[in-house]
């Protein structure tokens, strides 16, 4: 893909070639009543970011390529959207350097930050979106403002650098859940980078990771073998208390996902090697198996209305991406291809409403 670097006020810009400019922009034009999902692919030893607009209209799909090939696999960062759905960040490569890209849908613009952290970035929405991320050379959490290109230190790294995992925002109540395994196993902590009070929500001899904010902030679903015996799903609230065990299995259950309502948990679950996808209803208390296949079926990412659930699938040999009803039905293929697809993430309709105590 043909790239140009061009400098403004100091900062690196990369503007697209022609075509993936009119795609963008089509997109734009489109981006109210169609959603788009970005998703990871691999091919001959190199991972790739995309981006396919019109997904739901298969007449009509456009699959972009953003990102340049990564040559180091295992340290490439998954897109993450802003709560708007105006940004998109994602891991690139320049010179043979890894770096954090910003798209700009609005202007199809994408601004370089070489801060480079392995860490992955979260979004906040105060006002504005800003990325917060890890930055190695401040030694300090720091947000950058996309529309304005300011970056501004938040706080100084509540734990220590080498043992954090995962960051993960609540865009309700703008605080940060961190997974760290400062004391010696994987905890999950809750951070308020305005006063810098930190909270361990799971304070537990087992590990506990794969933290998920429930979309009104009340609520972290995790996963935990802290029953010593497999890997559960558990929730708990935003103040360490009210803790249980949601899934109760002999499976191993990891990856959960709240849909957008908090009604319902997607999660992932495992019984002696078979990977399907499982739905848990918090108010009924009951739980599906949507996939319901002998393949591997991993990866559930809610579509923002609800209704959908895009996930991947080896059902035809390679690793694609696959799209379902909620309830399971209607399962269809939606990026296919001599490739291997993975990490399906859709884009926002809108920014979630602040939640004060």
């Amino acid at each position: 893909m043909t790239r140009l670097l061009l400098r403004a006020g100091g900062d690196l810009l990369i503007v697209m070639q022609l075509a993936l400019l009119l795609s963008l922009s089509l997109g734009r034009v489109q981006a109210a009543e169609s959603p788009m999902l970005a998703y990871l692919g691999r091919f001959r030893g190199t991972t790739h970011i995309y981006l396919l607009t019109y997904l739901l209209d298969v007449s009509r799909q456009q699959s972009v390529r953003l990102s340049e090939p990564s040559p180091m696999d295992g340290h490439f960062l998954a897109p993450v959207w802003s709560p708007d759905g105006r940004f998109l960040v994602y891991g690139d490569w320049l010179h043979n350097l890894p770096l954090m890209a910003v798209l700009d849908l609005h202007t199809s613009q994408i601004h370089v930050l070489d801060d480079y952290s392995s860490l992955n970035p979260v979004w906040r929405q105060t006002g504005t979106a800003q990325l917060v991320y890890a930055s190695p050379s401040a030694k300090a959490l720091q947000a950058f403002d996309p529309l304005t290109k300011e970056t501004i230190r938040l706080m100084d790294y509540p734990l220590d650098s080498r043992t954090e995992s995962q960051m993960i925002w609540s865009q309700s109540r703008n605080e940060l859940l961190m997974v760290s395994r400062q004391s010696g196993n994987q905890e999950i902590y809750r951070l308020n980078p305005e006063d810098s009070t930190m909270l361990n929500l799971t304070n537990h001899p087992g590990e506990d990771f794969q933290p998920a904010w429930s979309p009104d902030g009340q609520w972290v679903a995790f996963t935990s073998d802290r029953n010593r015996r497999n890997y559960e799903i558990y929730v708990v609230d935003r103040n360490g208390e009210n803790m249980r065990n949601i899934t109760r299995s002999i499976s191993e259950d990891w990856n959960p996902v709240w849909s957008p309502d908090g009604v319902t948990l997607a999660f992932v679950g495992s019984i002696y090697g078979n990977y399907q996808i499982y739905s848990f209803d918090m108010e009924r208390r009951l739980t599906r198996n949507l996939t319901q296949t002998n393949h591997s079926e991993l990866s559930p990412a809610w579509s923002p209305d609800g209704k959908h659930i895009a996930f991947v699938s080896n059902r035809d040999g390679w690793r694609q991406i696959y799209l379902m009803d909620a309830d399971g039905k209607n399962q269809r293929p939606l990026v296919t291809g001599a490739a291997e697809y993975f990490a399906p993430v859709w884009r926002p309709i809108s920014p979630p409403a602040l939640v004060a105590d």
